[in-house]
C-alpha cells in the first residue's frame, strides 16, 4: 500500500494502477480495500491531468474522458461497497467534480457537432448530458444546446419540450 502511494507521489500512474489491481486481485477480503478503491480513484483523475496545459490554462474538457470515468467508476465502487469508509466524504465531492467535469466532456462534444452543422449529433449529446449528468451543474447548458439544435432541425415539437424543461429547470435552480 505504501509503494502505491509512493508511485502516486511520483506520477508514475501506470505502475500504481498496476500495483493496486494486483493488490485487489491477490486481496480480496483485506481490511484496507476501501483505501485501494480510494487510491485507484485518485490515481486515475491524476492520469488525466496535463501540468503544462493546466498551468496555461488550456481547457482539457475536449479532451477524451475515458480516465475520467473510470475514476468515477472506481469512487462509485467505493462508496457503495464501503459507505462507512473515512474515504467515502472525499470520494462523495470529488464524485461530483467528476460528474461535473463529465458532463463538460459532452457539452464540448456538442458544440464541435453544432458547429459543423451536425445537429442531430449536437441534440443527441445534450439529450445524453440530460439523461445521464441531471445531477451537474450543465443541465440548463445542455437544455439549451437541444433547443439550438432542433430549432435548427426543424423539429418544432421537440424544441418546444425541450425549451418548456428548459424553462421548468430554470425556475429549480
Amino acid at each position: 500500500m505504501d509503494l502505491v502511494y509512493a508511485y502516486y507521489q511520483t506520477g508514475n500512474t501506470e505502475q500504481a494502477l498496476a500495483t493496486i489491481d494486483r493488490f485487489i486481485r491477490l486481496n480480496p477480503n483485506h481490511k484496507d480495500l476501501d483505501y485501494m478503491y480510494y487510491m485507484r480513484g485518485l490515481v486515475n483523475i491524476k492520469a488525466d491531468k496535463n501540468a503544462f496545459q493546466e498551468y496555461f490554462g488550456v481547457d482539457r474538457a475536449d479532451r477524451d474522458a475515458q480516465r475520467t470515468r473510470v475514476a468515477f467508476k472506481d469512487l462509485s465502487t467505493l462508496i457503495n461497497n464501503y459507505p462507512e469508509s473515512k474515504y467515502a466524504p472525499e470520494a462523495k465531492r470529488r464524485l461530483v467534480w467528476l460528474l461535473n467535469k463529465m458532463a463538460r466532456n459532452e457539452l464540448k462534444v456538442a458544440e464541435y457537432y453544432y458547429e459543423r452543422e451536425a445537429y442531430l449529433a449536437s441534440a443527441n449529446r445534450g439529450k445524453y448530458v440530460l439523461e445521464h449528468f441531471s445531477q451537474s451543474s450543465y443541465l440548463v447548458p445542455a437544455l439549451e444546446m437541444m433547443v439550438k439544435s432542433y430549432e435548427k432541425l426543424g423539429l418544432d415539437d421537440m424544441a418546444a419540450h425541450a425549451k418548456k424543461t428548459l424553462e421548468l429547470n430554470k425556475k429549480q435552480r
